[in-house]
């Protein structure tokens, strides 16, 4: 059964049972913390995989981390490191949406490898 639905000045089909079909499989997303700028924690219904600094020219810019969603009503709490009690509340749907860890890995390596700049990408644990 597929029904219109308006969203952003844009019709989209949605056809129910590829909703259904998606809402089974693993779901694992990648975010990220800057050191003295923010910090980013996952909530209830989140489980850390993986983590890795992403070094630029051997500076560590990037803490990145790749999680297994367990909830998909879960949250990152993001944190201003700058601003007193600046915290937001993000939903997982927002952080990408990868069948398994190596897809996730693949993505983090496509965005910070460029050229012949000095990157690289450090497992922590």
């Amino acid at each position: 059964m597929n029904k219109k639905i308006y969203l952003n000045l844009t019709y989209i089909l949605v056809d129910y049972s590829l909703i259904l079909t998606n809402s089974a499989k693993k779901m694992y997303i990648v975010f990220g913390s800057k050191k003295n700028v923010y910090k980013s924690v996952p909530m209830k219904g989140i489980e850390i995989i993986e983590k890795y600094n992403y070094k630029f020219f051997d500076e560590i810019k990037l803490e990145l981390s790749i999680a297994k969603v367990i909830d998909k009503k879960s949250k990152i709490k993001v944190i201003d490191c700058n601003e007193q009690n600046c915290e937001n509340l993000i939903s997982v749907k927002f952080f990408g949406n990868f069948k398994d860890v190596d897809d996730a890995k693949k993505e983090i390596e496509s965005l910070i490898y460029y050229g012949s700049l000095k990157t690289k990408l450090e497992k922590i644990s």
